[in-house]
């Protein structure tokens, strides 16, 4: 049963029942703008003219204008009527119940937008219904410190005061009823403590549960989040329960986010299981504790092939500094055993509550990375305050030579592959278990930055776009961000092979019997392999021009069994999954990626080029190299030329043709797959574009470059942050980026018009796809096979 009260602007969210009087509490959406909000309209009704009601923001709440005695323990209950009379009676009600503690609480959720009710709320079901359709993983109860909440509340026995008899918590009040004499008897145990499992007061349906008792304390978990009502809220451990009973328990912090971290979805791909596909964990997870991250996959730690990077642009550039440190410079500790994911929701989130699910693919070119670097709160922060909570879920994968060791002895095993094979384990575990943290497996929503992108666009062409799994599917929707289906050749091509064989010596596991090289390699120590797959430098040989067969060696490659075809032949023969997507780019993805590639002449890029694409023509590359002229001075965007002038001389010194090749890089990896992927969809699936220019004339040298824009979506909240996590929560909740954002509306890409939302530095527009070069785009885009790698 839910109350609904009708007041667009301002949806009551607490009304607490006082003597005579009510007193309501509005949301607290603008920390500026509180002091009052409109009374809803049911109120001014005629029947109600003999009870006073009063509206209170939060911020007169922080100011004390609530009594000490609402320090007290509340009952919350939902209301079937819109009709004052009847909340004049459940007030009375409830002063005869409590004579000590007339103070009560009701949270009253928001179903007054009929619209967004149909399409996104989601009425948690009873116990019996639960017990009759429960997906596998599902919670049944969900036990809190000192009683049940959620289902089956009535089970939760209290001995009485009088007569020593058994009672239980009465339906809809926090009286203890003795089952012996009658009596009614307070509190005899810590019913609630401070930070109690209660989460924000909205309309979703996961928190309609009646007979959840809360304190104030809980209430201030939530407002004191947004609304910085309460400076500090304790941590508490929230317990999730699966359905053959093991428990864990999270942590709940004071931005009203609760977490569930280092969560195994694999059995450690240790000694034999080294290099092969994951297998599903198998153990109790009964009391495991997921409180803290775990280890990340072992990975190369890119200090070496990003010192380049570092020297010319630190100086220059602070800001580009601290984003790097934030992110790809930031130390982690690192494991085989590293197959784990996190999960976030907001704080209360009750099970079968079928929230929308986000799961982030991480990047970094599929040779380092982790799931630490993205902490989910702030998309959960803000999906509570547009009133579209979601469930944010990221994990690691194996990378480098772990996950994505090619050649012929590898994929004869069956074993190629294993990192894509990790991130599709890690997708079945949430659509088996999610059910239990209140997230909807029929609503998922997949997420990525680079190599997580790339990684998302070959799960939308596996097995030919067939992503069903237990009568489901294994997501229905799509954000690819910087990636999509690139050109990569297959897993028995020369570089995979030749890389296996270099990976292989460097180990002392050189054999004429690949067979006997690759069981080898699995008794060595992560030492061993760490120091081979590094080479030279930290993997700084990758992007020099003498070892371009090594460039994305270790990736996704088609094996003919989960990938069947180059990706971008698969997408323009629409073997792919037509789920609804947002696919976008930076405006300058090359310029920070060409630092990182050691070239020093105009002649060194044309012979790392001839070098790059060993299945084209050199007639081909030489039409290719001629569509990108070498430019001496920069564009416009790149900032103030007579500013930077100083610095473009320095960077064109040391690399010539800075430029060309950034512009090449940026459209190969990033600009290309994401028009094949656009100009190969049906009309009929929903299909969004953006590109981000937020630093457009800003930011020197790098422009909008690749990876910046991840330092807002997971470490701020200032612009354009709220622009990048509100149009994704709309699309999570809604395959919409429009619903409720208060944002411009998101057109939808058509190909005659090609429409892109553009997110400058200070609001989003909406524009074309179209770019100074587009002739070589066009071009590249026809013809993709010219530059797989």
């Amino acid at each position: 049963m839910t109350s609904s009260v009708e007041n667009t602007d301002s949806t009551v969210h607490g009304a607490f029942s006082k003597d005579s009087e009510i007193i309501f509490v509005e949301p607290y959406d603008d920390i500026n703008n509180v002091d009052s909000f409109e009374r809803p309209s049911i109120f001014d009704k005629s029947d109600s003219e003999d009870l006073k009601i009063t509206t209170l923001s939060p911020k007169k709440i922080e100011s004390g204008q609530i009594s000490s005695a609402f320090n007290r323990y509340y009952t919350r209950y939902e209301s079937d009527s819109d009709d004052i009379n009847e909340l004049k009676d459940r007030k009375q009600d409830n002063e005869t119940n409590l004579k000590e503690s007339t103070d009560q609480l009701i949270l009253n959720f928001d179903d007054s937008n009929e619209e967004k009710k149909e399409t996104t709320q989601q009425t948690a079901p009873t116990f019996d219904e639960v017990k009759d359709d429960a997906d596998e993983g599902a919670l049944v109860a969900s036990r809190g410190e000192g009683r049940y909440f959620g289902f089956d509340t009535d089970s939760s026995p209290i001995i009485c005061k009088k007569c020593g008899g058994k009672g239980h918590i009465a339906a809809k009040c926090d009286v203890i009823l003795c089952e012996n004499c009658g009596a009614k008897n307070e509190h005899t145990i810590p019913l609630l403590q401070s930070g109690s499992n209660i989460g924000p007061p909205f309309s979703q349906g996961f928190l309609n549960i009646s007979s959840t008792l809360i304190n104030l304390s809980s209430v201030e978990s939530y407002f004191g989040s947004i609304s910085k009502i309460s400076e500090k809220i304790s941590e508490s451990h929230p317990l999730v329960s699966f359905l053959g009973g093991d428990t864990i328990s999270g942590i709940a912090t004071a931005d009203g986010v609760e977490s569930f971290k280092g969560i195994p979805f694999a059995e450690p791909p240790i000694d034999d299981l080294r290099f092969r596909h994951p297998k599903p964990y198998n153990k109790s997870l009964d009391g495991f504790q997921a409180h803290n991250f775990s280890k990340s996959c072992v990975n190369i730690t890119p200090f070496g092939f990003f010192s380049l990077s570092r020297k010319n642009v630190d100086n220059s550039n602070p800001h580009f500094k601290k984003i790097v440190e934030k992110t790809i410079f930031k130390k982690y500790e690192m494991s085989e055993d590293c197959l784990k994911l996190n999960i976030y929701r907001p704080a209360g989130t009750m099970p079968f509550a079928k929230l929308p699910v986000m799961v982030w693919f991480h990047g970094g070119a599929f040779q380092f990375g982790s799931s630490n670097f993205y902490p989910g709160n702030k998309f959960i922060v803000d999906s509570i305050k547009m009133r579209q909570p979601i469930i944010f879920v990221t994990f690691n994968y194996r990378v480098g030579p772990w996950g994505f060791l090619g050649g012929k002895a590898v994929n004869e095993e069956g074993s190629s592959n294993a990192g894509l094979y990790d991130q599709r384990l890690a997708l079945k575990w949430v659509s088996d278990h999610v059910t239990a943290f209140g997230g909807d497996n029929n609503k998922i929503t997949l997420i990525g930055e680079s190599a997580g992108a790339i990684s998302i666009a070959h799960h939308m062409v596996s097995h030919e776009g067939d992503i069903s799994y237990k009568g489901k599917y294994l997501f229905h929707a799509a954000i690819l961000q910087s990636g999509g289906p690139w050109s990569f050749d297959s897993v028995t091509s020369s570089k995979p092979e030749i890389l296996f064989q270099k990976f292989s010596r460097h180990c002392g596991c050189f054999s004429y019997s690949s067979k006997k090289t690759l069981k080898c390699l699995r008794t060595k120590t992560v030492e061993d392999l760490q120091n081979a797959q590094r080479l030279d430098h930290d993997l700084k040989n990758v992007f020099i021009a003498d070892s371009s067969d090594s460039l994305f060696g270790w990736s996704p490659r088609f094996d003919e069994n989960l990938i069947t075809d180059n990706p971008a032949k698969l997408i323009q023969q629409s073997k792919f999954a037509k789920v609804p997507y947002i696919i976008g780019t930076q405006e300058d993805e090359g310029t920070a990626l060409t630092f990182l590639f050691d070239l020093k002449s105009t002649t060194q890029v044309n012979s790392y080029m001839t070098k790059l694409f060993t299945n084209t023509s050199e007639e081909d590359i030489d039409k290719i190299i001629k569509m990108y002229p070498e430019k001496l001075t920069p564009s416009t965007r790149y900032g103030n030329i007579n500013r930077y002038f100083r610095i473009w001389k320095q960077i064109n010194e040391l690399f010539p043709g800075y430029l060309r090749f950034s512009e090449m890089i940026g459209d190969f990896i990033f600009h290309v797959p994401r028009r094949i992927l656009l100009e190969n969809t049906p009309e009929s699936t929903l299909k969004y574009s953006f590109q981000s220019k937020y630093l457009h004339k800003i930011m020197p040298i790098l422009g909008t470059a690749h990876s910046s824009e991840l330092f807002w979506q997971f470490h701020r909240d200032s612009y354009p942050a709220p622009v990048y996590r509100r149009y994704f929560i709309s699309f999570a909740n809604h395959f919409d980026p429009n619903i409720n954002t208060g944002l411009l509306h998101w057109d939808q890409y058509t190909s005659k018009n090609k429409e892109t939302l553009v997110i400058n530095m200070r609001k989003p527009t909406m524009g074309r796809d179209e770019f100074d070069r587009d002739n070589n785009l066009n071009y590249l885009v026809n013809h993709p096979e010219l530059i797989m790698v």
